[in-house]
């Protein structure tokens, strides 16, 4: 039987026992039941109806919605039992006057009865109408429920003997709303888990309790004092459900919003002007001076966020804070921001009942108000709500409504005037545009007093307009302009934003892909972007390590979704609209954040009334023209505006409107689809059509990957294979696997990860047919199997590499391609896998006539023989490539192989013709855009550049990365131009400006990563600080250089690092005396490094004569003082034959300052060392040689 049949038939039943029950009785409970049977008709309102409900309602009868509301249980506890002592029908009496007192506070707070069940109620917080605080209004509406249902529980007690109570269970949570049942005996209610779980909240809840859940009680904590209950166990859940019983409203609200209760703060972020603007207005109350303060921007744009920023600022003792917040829903109720001044003010809380909260209020006015106590206090007790008692009721005994009100505008002024004049006051109000009509006009009775005392009114208002507040401020600009300050807050810069993300989590392995949308989706709003923080952390997709205290993303981080009450702001204003205008904006939201005209037109099926839904949500901003040529096209004004519209609609729905978009798009547009690929690809895919998603996502993948937007490559390449298994189960192609898989590994090994991307190479090369060694003795076989290869193929050198008749075909360049790849991953901290890749490459490309994978494999070849070294046969094999590349005109292979070239003659000292063949490098790298070879290029000219000498050289190749790494926004780039500046630095002795460059440097190759870059730049940072003198940090950084080296099985920077900490251990010894065992020790770490260094100079012949000299040191304060000079003339001899003027001046420097006996001797090494570093301007090593020179 329908809902209202069973009314029909109650009231009718009352009806014929008026004889018997009399009209009294009968009216109380038929008017109850006339209520809710208009309920029925019109579930959703309040006395008063709000824009757009009747729409909502009538619209969410035919359609489901997916929403996140909050859900209130109420029943009566122990109803059984009471009905069996009754008459049925008195039973059904009492019950329904009951849902009189449960269905009120409902509709009053914005809520919808959707059921009536028996001895309860099921209200909904959200929908058919949302509210960007539906949890608040539940909570308000259940305490009302047990609030006024006391006198009728005492009238039951009193005159039946019954123990009558009710209990109240909310929880928030994704439900589907709508329709439910046959057309006969349908019902508008919610169905999902969250429904079961409310229910289990009103179950478990204590008579005259409200009982909420932890999803409920995060977003109300700011508000409400809750007291937590442990857990429960729910039938269905793994995990035992988190619950609390909620006390009362809180005397002092927290942060509505932000992180702040997660322990998560940041500086105030680009809003310094702002800030000082308003710390001005408060500071010129201390010279007695009182203003007007206007704060106005976009909800969640950081207007409490500057006031709290400012009152952390001034010293709290020297001024009267007052803040009152006005809610949405206290329009309704007159002067709540002013009561909640005055509860704050007198230190009233929500458990205080009525004595208690008269003795406060009484006390502080009685100190303020000495002598005229009686005028001041009934007042503002009235304000209050307090009933007046004592001498002063004769005070308000006579006073009709206007009267006491104009008596509270007169003691308000008094009040805050007297306060004012005690010391300087600060009255803020939040959300001004809820303001209720007659705290607007108690508001501007007080404006005034800015000019007679030192008072300042701060209203934080959002920019709406045709409200009470609007009107206020526009009466305060024309007639206070002097006292008036209005501070206008606009989005954040995306710099900014950054920085805020940065601030509030230093994240470890959060995607750069994650990061950008998290800046992009919030679009300069902190309250969003915070908002989108705190989701990932509530939904584990970021987590704090327990250890380090450190934040870590999980897996987790790929599935964001738009946070809950990000959903509530923005879904109360779109469930205001017309059924019509709601239609065209849901079809918009799946086409995206911006929307073509023509694409819209085609799916929305709205006709001519398309243009007119279209300029309504122009007129309400909801969207804005984004450009009218070549194509009229729209845009959402924010992101998440599209996202909340877009996660209403039904999933089946979604997938319908996105084939739909898709198809259009082709019709539309099919001579210019590879302008649409991601869209194409993003609609196919979220239709789950799947043979057109895979089609477009490997498009898309290819364009993002064209110009290394690797996040956005990898999302496509890996949502491509998810669409490929669906389109074509078991059928999968090898060779388009292969693709796919070095596609991917491509994008990760561009974004620095190498486990990942191995793992998908390796699987490529599988899906071609070779199966690359697992073990460290498979890898050594292997190598050995293709040395075999490779000097039969040296040995038949008409016959390899093979003369292919055409195109070797895509199997052969798509494995040379992962072997590619894969080398540069093995280059980091493999060497006998790099060995094995190279000959692999080398041979499998000469056996299938493909050259430009000769070129390659034959330069990595020449790299991996370099870091041995067997310069000789590194030199065959690079000259080879280069040869080769040269004759393919291949300027890609050009590029690698001339730089790598290069390499080999850096390494051997050959400085001009490194400078040469970087320079055919770099150029060849630029004709093909390729930034990062140009980079590595360069920065072995800048290194070559510093060896020989020629520092101001050095200096502009270094500022030339930097600037082409940050237009480039390549950070690999950028840390090589700091590690270049650094060493210039250091080297000409402007040491400070050294240990910046390569902090700079090692924080980047950090980012990037780049293990190579790193461990050099720590090596020169060490050096820096040894330098400076500061040897245990010095020595810390060396040491931890070293180990990572180690760890990496990192080659490259051996020879430099083991000259620093050579350097430092010898700086060690020699500041102890000798014999000290102190000084054996540091001697011994120093004999070590400095026969490393030797050894390891043969890699890198520019780091020779400072090994050399090192040793020459060693030996001479070993006490072998004829020993020590063979040392340094091998030093110097190596440094003339290189041609390095700045290690040829270290090692005279040494030698004359060793030489305090040998005065001439002495004085011909240091004067040379001048000569040197004064031409070199090395000013830090010239001043040193000078001293030496002066004290003969």
């Amino acid at each position: 039987m329908k809902k209202r049949e069973q009314l029909e038939q109650a009231i009718a039943a009352l009806e014929a026992q008026r004889p018997v029950l009399g009209d009294s009785v009968v009216e109380a409970a038929l008017n109850s039941l006339r209520e809710i049977l208009a309920a029925l008709d019109e579930p959703f309102g309040e006395p008063y109806a709000e824009p757009g409900r009747v729409e909502a309602r009538e619209a969410a009868l035919l359609t489901g919605e997916r929403r996140v509301i909050t859900l209130l249980f109420c029943d009566v506890k122990g109803s059984t039992a009471m009905a069996e002592q009754l008459d049925p029908e008195e039973w059904a009496g009492i019950i329904q006057r009951a849902l009189e007192y449960l269905t009120g506070p409902v509709r009053r707070h914005g809520g919808t009865v959707a059921e009536v069940r028996g001895d309860g109620i099921l209200a909904l917080f959200g929908a058919p109408l949302a509210h960007e605080d539906d949890p608040q209004r539940a909570i308000l509406a259940g305490l009302e429920i047990l609030e006024g249902i006391q006198d009728y529980r005492e009238q039951l007690r009193s005159a039946r003997g019954l123990d009558f109570n009710v209990r109240v269970g909310i929880h928030t949570g994704l439900v589907v709303v709508g329709g439910v049942g046959t057309e006969e005996q349908g019902e508008y209610t919610a169905i999902g888990d969250t429904v079961n779980l409310a229910a289990r909240m009103e179950q478990t809840a204590r008579p005259g309790t409200v009982h909420i859940s932890a999803q409920t009680h995060r977003l109300i904590e700011h508000m409400f004092e809750c007291e937590p209950l442990g857990e429960i166990q729910v039938k269905g859940k793994r995990q035992p459900v988190r619950t609390f019983q909620v006390k009362g409203l809180k005397v002092k609200p927290g942060p509505v919003r932000g992180l702040e209760r997660q322990g998560l703060k940041s500086p105030l972020v680009g809003r310094e002007a702002e800030f000082t603007a308003l710390k001005d207005c408060i500071e010129r109350l201390f010279t007695g001076q009182g203003g007007i303060v206007g704060i106005i921007g976009e909800a969640g744009v950081g207007k409490s966020r500057l006031v709290a920023e400012i009152q952390r600022e001034i010293p709290s003792e020297g001024i009267d804070w007052l803040e009152g917040h006005t809610l949405s829903f206290g329009q309704t109720i007159s002067y709540w921001p002013f009561q909640e001044i005055l509860r704050g003010y007198a230190g009233i809380n929500d458990q205080d009942g009525e004595d208690p909260a008269w003795d406060k209020l009484e006390r502080k006015i009685i100190a303020l108000f000495t002598e005229n106590t009686a005028e001041i206090l009934p007042y503002l007790a009235s304000l209050l709500g307090l009933r007046v008692r004592g001498e002063y009721v004769e005070r308000v005994k006579y006073l009709d409504g206007e009267a006491l009100g104009k008596q509270i505008f007169l003691t308000s002024r008094r009040f805050f005037e007297r306060l004012a004049r005690t010391r300087p006051v600060v009255l803020v109000f939040e959300d001004l545009h809820w303001m209720d009509e007659s705290s607007v006009g108690l508001l501007e009775h007080l404006v005034p007093l800015v000019e007679r005392v030192p008072l300042l009114i701060v209203g934080l208002s959002r920019p709406y307009w045709g409200i009470p507040a609007a009107h206020l401020a526009e009466i305060i600009a024309k007639d206070y302009p002097a006292r008036y300050t209005q501070i206008q807050l606009a989005p954040l810069s995306q710099s900014d934003s950054a920085q805020l993300v940065h601030n509030l989590l230093e994240i470890e392995d959060l995607p750069g892909r994650v990061r950008q949308m998290i800046v992009g989706k919030a679009e300069g709003n902190p309250f969003f972007l915070e908002e989108i923080l705190r989701a990932l952390i509530d939904l584990g997709a970021i987590r704090r390590d327990t250890n380090s205290g450190r934040w870590r993303a999980t897996a987790q981080i790929e599935t964001l979704s738009v946070p809950d009450t990000i959903q509530g702001v923005i879904l109360a204003r779109l469930d205001r609209l017309e059924e019509g205008v709601k239609h065209v904006v849901r079809v918009a939201s799946v086409i995206g954040r911006s929307f073509l005209y023509r694409v819209l037109r085609e799916i929305a099926e709205s006709g001519q009334q398309l243009d007119e839904y279209l300029a309504e949500l122009l007129h309400i901003e909801l969207i804005q023209e984004k450009r009218r040529m070549p194509e009229l096209e729209y845009l959402f004004n924010h992101a998440l505006a599209q996202e909340a519209t877009y996660e209403s609609i039904l999933l089946q729905k979604r997938r319908e409107l996105h084939a739909r978009v898709g198809n259009a798009m082709e019709m539309l547009f099919g001579d210019r689809l590879e302008e649409f690929y991601g869209l194409l690809a993003h609609h196919f895919a979220r239709a789950e059509a799947w043979e057109k998603a895979q089609f477009y996502l490997l498009k898309a993948g290819d364009q993002a990957g064209s110009i290394a937007a690797d996040a956005e490559a990898l999302n496509h390449y890996r949502q491509a294979m998810t669409a490929y298994e669906h389109a074509f189960g078991g059928r999968l192609d090898p060779l388009q696997q292969a693709v796919l898989s070095r596609k991917v590994g491509q994008a990760l090994v561009r974004r620095g990860e190498h486990s990942k991307a191995f793992n998908y190479l390796t699987d490529g090369l599988t899906h071609l047919g070779y199966q690359l060694p697992s073990t460290r003795w498979g890898i050594r076989r292997a190598i050995l199997r293709e040395l075999v290869r490779q000097a039969g193929h040296r040995l038949l050198p008409g016959r390899y590499p093979k003369q292919a008749a055409g195109p070797p075909g895509q199997p052969v360049e798509e494995e040379a391609q992962l072997y590619i790849e894969l080398l540069e991953i093995a280059v980091v901290d493999d060497p006998e896998l790099l060995l094995m890749l190279a000959l692999r490459l080398i041979n499998f490309s000469e056996g299938n006539g493909f050259l430009p994978g000769v070129v390659m494999g034959a330069s990595a070849f020449g790299a991996a023989a370099d870091f041995v070294p067997i310069f000789a046969l590194a030199g065959y094999y690079h000259h080879y490539s280069v040869a080769l590349a040269d004759q393919i005109q291949h300027l890609h292979a050009v590029g690698i192989a001339y730089q790598l070239l290069t390499l080999h003659e850096f390494y051997l000292g050959k400085w001009a013709a490194a400078l040469e063949h970087g320079h055919r490098s770099t150029e060849a790298h630029h004709h093909v855009g390729g930034l990062r070879g140009w980079g590595w290029a360069t920065y072995l000219m800048a290194c070559t550049e510093i060896y020989r000498g020629n520092f101001p050289q050095a200096q502009k190749f270094g500022q030339d990365l930097i600037k082409f790494g940050q237009d480039g926004a390549d950070l690999l780039v950028l840390c090589l131009g700091h590690d270049v500046l650094g060493f210039v630095s250091q080297r000409i002795g402007q040491l400070e400006a050294a240990i910046s460059h390569q902090q700079k440097a090692i924080g980047l190759a950090e980012s990037v990563p780049d293990i190579l870059t790193r461990i050099g730049a720590g090596a020169k940072l060490g050096l820096s600080y040894l330098r400076q003198g500061k040897l245990q940090l010095a020595l810390e950084i060396l040491e931890a250089s070293y180990r990572l080296s180690l760890e990496h099985k990192e080659p490259h920077h051996f020879a430099t690092l083991c000259n620093a900490m050579a350097e430092a251990y010898l700086f060690a010894a020699e500041q102890i005396p000798v014999g000290k065992p102190e000084r054996i020790e540091w001697m011994k770490k120093a004999e070590r490094a400095c026969l490393s260094a030797i050894r390891r100079s043969n890699a890198f012949r520019g780091r020779r004569p400072q090994a050399l000299c090192l040793q020459g040191q060693f030996t001479w304060l070993k006490g072998n003082a004829a020993q020590a000079q063979r040392w340094w003339q091998k030093s110097l001899s190596e440094a003339e034959t290189l041609g390095m003027p700045y290690e040829l001046g270290l090692t005279h420097l040494e030698i004359g300052q060793r030489l305090g006996g040998r005065a001439p001797e002495m004085r011909a090494h240091l004067e040379k060392a001048e000569v040197i570093f004064a031409g070199l301007g090395a000013e830090l090593d010239l001043a040193r040689s000078r001293g030496l020179l002066k004290d003969l």
